[in-house]
């Protein structure tokens, strides 16, 4: 996650899932080179306990009370672009808390963190100068892992995926697998197994070293 010239960063409902997961939220966040907030939109999504996978009724209130993570609404500049994005044909169409983070961070030079395809492929499009991040850039910030210590870290990372479903980009798979080791890397679902299978055949190669990828 390279910093740059961007004012805050926003959350999308599956970065936020993905952090409350970790059971680190507030330390990741306080490491991080901009004040982290949510559209209400967004918020209004989490439906459960990131954790436990039990319902639960505003979950990060007490994040938001402590003044970790700030809580927006959208403003009449943002409503024209919210109903584009909403009302795109497939396979361009977008959920309401998608769409209103991104509208946000359009307009008012915001960084997003989102994981999901479809809504970092018109982000990308639609937006090239928009700061983009996935929720593993937070994981791989040098600030997170003096914070969080060695340990910590691999503990969070490891809890944001088994209990979060983090996805992972192809970018990041190496550096995912590697950091967690492979045997809790095979405990997470939602790491694709080729993300495992260079790291695999070298051990059944008996050999040592960690593959990179071309």
């Amino acid at each position: 996650m390279s910093d740059g010239v961007f004012t805050s960063i926003a959350l999308d409902t599956s970065a936020s899932i993905n952090l409350a997961a970790s059971g680190r939220f507030r330390e990741i966040v306080r490491c991080l080179p901009a004040p982290v907030f949510m559209v209400d939109r967004a918020y209004r999504e989490i439906k459960r306990n990131a954790r436990t996978r039990q319902p639960a009724i505003d979950p990060l209130r007490a994040e938001i009370d402590d003044g970790v993570l700030g809580l927006l609404a959208l403003e009449p500049i943002h409503h024209d672009l919210l109903v584009s994005l909403t009302g795109a044909t497939e396979p361009d169409d977008l959920d309401d808390g998608e769409s209103a983070t991104i509208a946000f961070a359009a307009i008012c030079n915001t960084a997003i963190v989102l994981d999901d395809k479809k809504p970092r492929r018109i982000v990308s499009t639609l937006f090239p100068n928009c700061y983009m991040f996935c929720t593993v850039d937070l994981f791989r910030r040098a600030e997170v892992a003096k914070s969080l210590g060695q340990a910590g870290l691999v503990d969070a990372l490891f809890d944001a995926l088994r209990f979060g479903r983090m996805r992972v980009l192809a970018k990041d798979w190496d550096w995912v697998v590697t950091t967690l080791g492979i045997e809790r890397a095979k405990q997470c679902p939602s790491l694709p197994r080729i993300a495992l299978r260079p790291i695999i055949n070298y051990e059944r190669a008996g050999r040592t070293s960690k593959p990179g990828r071309c």
